[in-house]
């Protein structure tokens, strides 16, 4: 059996502010699209791992799915509820992948309660109460969420991949509204299963050392 494989480096969104160049640099990449300001993190109301951010999260081929997938939400800036109207992926990666639906959490971290990274089944067996995602509304800070005492909150993504020639997300879009105004925040966060028809840097070879959740 194999194991989930997780790669790429996290920055955090407090310190993602605090570095002018790294904001600079996403807030050129803000665009309109369908009448909803699209937006990489670090450069709209809705945030999560930090402006500068690329991670994989890459299962092998004889991993058996259905996943849960746990990406944090918080606000980047402002304070204003950020109300999460949808959940899909930017793009897709080969074929064959399965939304299965979004879940969120709010919760203290502490001893057996924290955040999954990646789970089995879809919704994950956690300690505290899922409620759908759509219709949820973000209100924990990107910088409260930096301290360990502070609650955090968790998207938790459904996916699962048919088929052995490898399929994925690239990206994962989740649309919000903040004071009335819709917005796509873009999370460049890769979620695969592996096969054949994927490129070769989302499922590596030989596999990155694995990583798994407690």
């Amino acid at each position: 059996m194999g194991q989930l494989l997780r790669s790429g480096y996290l920055r955090s969104a407090f310190l993602a502010a605090a570095t002018g160049i790294v904001l600079v640099a996403a807030a050129i990449l803000l665009w309109p699209q369908g009448g909803s300001q699209r937006h990489f993190d670090g450069a709209g109301p809705l945030g999560s791992e930090g402006g500068d951010v690329r991670v994989t999260m890459a299962f092998p081929a004889d991993m058996p799915g259905p996943w849960s997938l746990g990406i944090p939400v918080c606000l980047f800036s402002g304070s204003d509820p950020a109300t999460i109207e949808s959940v899909g992926p930017t793009a897709t990666l080969g074929s064959g992948s399965r939304y299965l639906g979004a879940g969120i959490r709010s919760f203290f971290r502490r001893s057996g309660d924290v955040p999954i990274i990646s789970k089995p089944g879809f919704p994950p067996d956690v300690p505290d109460p899922v409620s759908p995602a759509v219709g949820a509304q973000v209100t924990t800070s990107c910088a409260a969420m930096e301290d360990p005492g502070a609650p955090y909150t968790e998207l938790l993504v459904g996916f699962d991949a048919t088929g052995g020639s490898g399929a994925g997300w690239s990206g994962v879009d989740i649309g919000y509204t903040v004071r009335g105004e819709h917005r796509i925040l873009q999370v460049n966060e890769t979620i695969a299963r592996c096969g054949p028809s994927l490129d070769p840097g989302v499922c590596p070879t030989p596999p990155a050392a694995p990583l798994t959740t407690p």
